[in-house]
Order: C-alpha cells, then sequence, then structure tokens
C-alpha cells in the first residue's frame, strides 16, 4: 500500500511538472477599429471563476460583433486551479500567480502574461472578492479598482453607474477603490504593482464571490461582462 501511495505521488508530481513546463494559455484576439489594444485576463485564482466566465462570454460575443479597439483575451491562466476550485497553481514555488509579475515574471505563465501586457495599451484583470466593499472596506469585493493611470480612474467612475443598475441592494453595489492608487505596489508582485511601475493603463474588477458571500455565478459573471464592455466602449474615445 505505501508503496502504491508512492508510486503514485511521483506519478502526480511528474505529470505537474510536465505540465507546468509546457502550459502555455489560450489567446483569442479580435480587431477593433483604432490602434488601440486591450487586454482581458481571467480567472488567475482558480477559485475565483466568474472571470474565466465572462471571457468565455466574450469571445463568443466577439466573434460576431466587431470591438471598438482591438482585444487579446486570455480567459484561463490557471486551468488547474480552475477546474479544482483552488486560488494557486498547483506547484512548490511561486503557485500564486497574481505574485508573479516582477519586472520579468516569475514562472512561464506570469512570463507569457506580461508579453501580453506589454502589448497592450490597456489592462483589464478580474478576481472576486470574500465581501462587498461597502459594508466592508477591508475586502476589494464589488469594487472597480484602477491603478495609478490618469485614464484608468476616469474609466473607472464612467462605468460605474452601467453596472450598479443591475443590483438593488445598495450595500451590494460597486465602488471605485483606491488599493491601488494611494501607493504603487499595495500587492508586491501583482498586475496592478506592475502597470503601476511601468505606466500601463490598469483596472481590476472584482465582483463579491467567495467564501462567506457566494453570489450566483451568473450574477458574478453578468457583472465581470457588463463593466468590461462599458470599458471597451468608453476608454479612448
Amino acid at each position: 500500500m505505501i508503496h502504491m501511495i508512492q508510486y503514485l505521488a511521483t506519478i502526480v508530481a511528474l505529470f505537474l511538472y510536465v505540465f507546468y513546463s509546457c502550459f502555455t494559455p489560450s489567446v483569442y484576439r479580435y480587431s477593433g477599429h483604432t490602434n488601440k489594444t486591450i487586454l482581458i485576463i481571467g480567472s488567475v485564482h482558480g477559485n475565483e471563476p466568474s472571470g474565466t466566465l465572462a471571457c468565455w462570454q466574450l469571445i463568443q460575443y466577439y466573434q460576431h460583433h466587431q470591438p471598438t479597439h482591438n482585444l487579446i483575451i486570455v480567459p484561463l491562466p490557471n486551468p488547474l486551479g480552475y477546474y479544482l476550485g483552488t486560488r494557486y497553481q498547483l506547484k512548490p514555488f511561486h503557485n500564486d500567480l497574481n505574485r508573479n509579475f516582477n519586472d520579468v515574471g516569475k514562472d512561464r505563465v506570469s512570463r507569457i502574461i506580461l508579453e501580453y501586457v506589454r502589448e497592450a495599451d490597456f489592462v483589464i484583470d478580474l478576481h472576486e472578492g470574500y465581501e462587498y466593499h461597502k459594508r466592508y472596506p477591508q475586502s476589494m469585493g464589488s469594487s472597480i479598482v484602477p491603478n495609478q493611470s490618469k485614464v484608468a480612474q476616469v474609466v473607472a467612475n464612467d462605468i460605474l453607474q452601467s453596472v450598479n443598475q443591475t443590483i438593488n441592494d445598495p450595500d451590494k453595489q460597486f465602488v471605485v477603490s483606491d488599493f491601488y492608487t494611494r501607493e504603487q505596489c499595495y500587492l508586491p508582485d501583482s498586475l496592478a504593482c506592475y502597470c503601476n511601475r511601468h505606466h500601463i493603463d490598469y483596472i481590476s474588477i472584482e465582483t463579491t464571490g467567495i467564501l462567506m458571500n457566494t453570489q450566483p455565478i451568473d450574477t458574478r459573471v453578468s457583472q465581470h461582462t457588463i463593466a468590461i464592455k462599458e470599458i471597451i466602449q468608453k476608454i479612448y474615445v
């Protein structure tokens, strides 16, 4: 029995090593009317699934509708985390993908994502928080979080009303929070930190969807999708 467990553990470890040595996230591109490029990144944290599901909806939509700007969509950057419902990549080192964005990237996936970040004019990063920011300000949940870019801050405020029109409970409505404007690297080596350091326009859209405050997945996906479409329509016009 012990030998069987050791054998299975070896097989799993080998699979994970090969997977993370070879895995390349799928990327979808759509050409717009302008020379501006928007990058949309799905659930880097696997237990925050609405980002990936919103990306799939956008991919289906833009197969039949031309966007205003060029789009790069990376729907599933953390597939094992997503399908197993865990925040982290399944490896012993650099397992939190959103803490891997130093200047070069700490692992294979972060380095690939950073190639698209450098190509983009604007980055939309999709996450989910554990509380509603309006009633618990320590959480990013239900907030639109721009970085120190003036463009991002203006757009964050411009889209707020469109998102909140679908939310009846005032305590659950979105706000624009200042996590990434009050200091350059609130979360060291996060994608927001990288974009601040490199002066790239960036917004994180945070639904509330994990731990004790899980809303229906359709609600969270809809909130993400509405916010993203509003950004695409209103930015750089």
